[in-house]
C-alpha cells in the first residue's frame, strides 16, 4: 500500500513539475566582400558562405564604379550582400548595414535578458 501511494506521489510530481528542454541550432555563415580601384579598374569580390557551402561567389572587374546587390535566402537564413566602389556611398551602406546588424544583436539581447 505504501509503495503504490509513494508511486502515486512520484508519478504526480514528474506530471505537475515543468521539465526544461533546449535546443540550438548553430548556423555558420561568412560574407566576405572586397572592393579595389587602381588605375581606373575597379573590382570586386563577393563570397558567401552558408554552412560551409559556397552559395555565391563573383569577380567582377569594370572601368565604371561597381554596384553589386546579391542575396541568399533559404528556410533558415536571409544574406544581402552590397558592394559599392563609390568610397564615401560604400562607406554609408557599410555603416548602415552594420547598424542593422548591431539592431539584430540587441534584439536577441533583450530576449536573453527576458528568459
Amino acid at each position: 500500500m505504501k509503495k503504490i501511494i509513494l508511486n502515486k506521489i512520484f508519478l504526480l510530481i514528474v506530471i505537475l513539475l515543468p521539465l526544461q528542454i533546449n535546443a540550438e541550432t548553430i548556423i555558420t555563415n561568412s560574407v566576405s566582400v572586397s572592393a579595389n580601384s587602381s588605375n581606373g579598374v575597379n573590382t570586386a569580390h563577393v563570397k558567401t558562405i552558408h554552412n560551409g557551402e559556397v552559395v555565391e561567389d563573383t569577380t567582377i572587374t569594370t572601368t565604371s564604379p561597381i554596384n553589386h546587390h546579391s542575396e541568399y535566402e533559404d528556410s533558415s537564413v536571409k544574406i544581402q550582400t552590397n558592394t559599392n566602389t563609390d568610397n564615401e556611398e560604400a562607406k554609408l551602406e557599410k555603416l548602415n548595414s552594420l547598424i542593422k546588424e548591431l539592431l539584430i544583436i540587441l534584439a536577441h539581447y533583450e530576449k536573453l535578458l527576458a528568459q
